[in-house]
């Protein structure tokens, strides 16, 4: 016996326009713009850091139109964005491919260290960070915002029928 799961997602995955891949970004609160998608009511972005290991610092949802302002000044260092199509709770396109960039700069800008609803970290006295739990694209951040207490991301098992 077979066991078919179907998968709904919209007909095409938007594309990361700007930035532009191993592109230096000389402002701290970038613009991203993707292509537009049919039939797509509004749009995902999700932006990691990638340089120390820190997921979703921008997880913006709903986003109407083909760019999102960064309200928030991003550290100077190496990310990576996603975009995907929604067209409705259930119907969404897969994440665009990964487009990597570089924030140029001083650290001083204001740059958030962790997203505190998906990261932590454990750091001894002199900053050194002894544990954590970063996930490293945004299928990986938990439904329930919870970070795993061993560090690890738990994967959601899936059912096997045999054929």
């Amino acid at each position: 016996m077979a066991c078919t799961i179907n998968s709904l997602t919209i007909g095409a995955v938007p594309r990361v326009l700007i930035p532009a891949a191993n592109s230096v970004v000389t402002t701290p609160a970038p613009t991203f713009t993707w292509s537009a998608v049919g039939d797509a009511q509004s749009y995902d972005v999700f932006v990691s850091r990638i340089d120390v290991s820190v997921a979703g610092i921008i997880n913006a949802t709903g986003v109407t139109g083909t760019s999102h302002a960064s309200t928030k000044n991003l550290a100077a260092g190496k990310y990576r964005v996603w975009v995907r199509a929604v067209q409705s709770a259930t119907v969404k396109s897969v994440w665009s491919t990964t487009v990597e960039f570089t924030i140029a700069g001083d650290d001083s800008l204001g740059g958030s260290a962790l997203n505190a609803i998906n990261d932590w970290q454990l750091e001894d006295a002199s900053g050194v960070v002894l544990a954590g739990y970063f996930p490293e694209s945004p299928d990986d951040v938990p439904a329930n915002n919870k970070a795993a207490v061993d560090g690890l991301s738990q994967p959601t098992p899936t059912p096997h029928v045999p054929d």
